[in-house]
């Protein structure tokens, strides 16, 4: 069985990248966009499913 990522907020803050900044200002413009929208860490990256998973 896989090991289960970390939760988002805990991969957020142990995330060593240069456009950290960035990603968190985008992070908060796709919450704010659609309520139904969820957060999840997909190929090791913030992912957003709605529906089906579409980034």
């Amino acid at each position: 069985m896989p090991a289960q990522p970390p939760d988002l907020a805990t991969y957020m803050q142990t995330l060593d990248h240069p456009l950290k900044q960035e990603i968190e200002q985008l992070r908060e413009i796709l919450k704010s966009a659609d309520e139904r929208l969820s957060e999840r860490i997909k190929w090791n990256v913030p992912s957003y499913p709605w529906m089906e998973w579409i980034l």
